[in-house]
């Protein structure tokens, strides 16, 4: 790609643009690997606990890895056109709303079969994961910064109910650590997923409403 100095000579508003969109990109680049770790931590997490919420946690995190993929798309297609280009951030918005759904059911309806019976649940390795995947997920939230347009908007309020989930994993394995019973995990994984509903509508709807510049 050529340097932006040189695209946008003699044109201090489209040099401007480039600078603001090329930013946007290493956000969504340092995200990505971010949320990459979270996945990882938690997924190990999981495995070791045999706890669903943090499992739970860590698919909600996966959806911010594609939605970041879908964000350098359509950075990259605005600097191709050095301009906005509000109808590929809406379809990216829609796009990253409606595959929420069918996630969170998967999640819902694994979580209702563990609350048949007594899960075998380790809470430790529970905790710690969900503890490293709340610490990463404030740390989207502080390279994600202030938000400009309905991409940014819409990663900016994943990445805030992607802190609500952690949360809720970790009390639930701190509940089993004191001697809850481990039905609370299955719960857990329910409120993820009523969580993950909540935010595909809601990204949904700030696409539908154009809440773009």
């Amino acid at each position: 790609m050529e340097s932006h100095h040189i695209r946008c000579a003699g044109s201090p508003c489209v040099c401007a643009f480039i600078v603001e969109r090329e930013a946007e990109i290493e956000r969504y680049w340092k995200q990505s690997r971010v949320a990459v770790l979270i996945f990882l931590v938690e997924i190990i997490g999981g495995l070791l606990s045999h706890g669903f919420s943090v499992i739970s946690d860590s698919l909600h995190v996966f959806v911010d890895f594609a939605f970041y993929l879908t964000g350098v798309k359509v950075a990259k297609d605005e600097l191709r056109a050095l301009a906005p280009q509000p109808h590929s951030r809406q379809i990216g918005a829609y796009s990253h709303g409606f595959v929420f759904f069918p996630v969170a059911t998967l999640i819902a309806f694994h979580a209702i079969e563990r609350l048949q019976g007594e899960q075998g649940i380790a809470p430790t390795p529970l905790i710690y994961s969900t503890i490293l995947g709340l610490l990463g997920n404030i740390w989207q939230v502080k390279i994600a910064g202030k938000v400009h347009n309905i991409t940014e908007k819409g990663v900016w309020f994943h990445n805030i109910t992607d802190c609500l989930a952690s949360a809720v994993a970790l009390i639930a394995g701190l509940a089993i650590f004191f001697g809850v019973t481990s039905a609370v995990d299955g719960w857990a994984s329910l409120g993820i997923a009523v969580i993950m509903f909540w935010s595909g509508a809601t990204i949904i709807y700030q696409a539908r409403n154009g809440h773009h510049h």
